[in-house]
C-alpha cells in the first residue's frame, strides 16, 4: 500500500467518525440502527459527490489530471440534467 493510499484510509476514517459522532450527538432519540443507516448514507462517495457539486466545492480540486477534469465536467453535466432545480449555476 502506497503513501496516498494510506493518506486516503486515514482521511475516511477520520471523516466516518466526525460523521457518526455528529449522528449521534445530534439524533440522540434515533434508534441505533436508523442511525447507522444515516452514516452509511453520509459516507457514500455518490453523496459526498453531489453534494460537492451542488456547493461547487470541485471547482477547488487541485490536480495535474485532464482525465480527472473531464470526468468531473462529465458528473456534472449528468447531475445537472438529472434535477437543474438541484444546482446552483454551475461551471466544472
Amino acid at each position: 500500500m502506497n503513501l496516498w493510499q494510506r493518506l486516503k484510509f486515514l482521511g475516511d476514517s477520520v471523516l466516518d467518525l466526525l460523521i457518526t459522532w455528529h449522528l449521534y450527538q445530534s439524533h440522540t432519540d434515533i434508534d441505533p440502527g436508523v442511525l447507522t443507516d444515516l452514516r452509511s448514507a453520509s459516507v457514500n462517495n455518490d453523496n459526498f459527490a453531489q453534494v460537492a457539486v451542488r456547493h461547487n466545492l470541485h471547482q477547488h480540486l487541485l490536480h495535474s489530471s485532464g482525465l480527472l477534469l473531464s470526468q468531473i465536467s462529465e458528473y456534472v453535466k449528468v447531475i445537472s440534467e438529472s434535477d437543474p432545480r438541484s444546482l446552483p449555476s454551475i461551471s466544472a
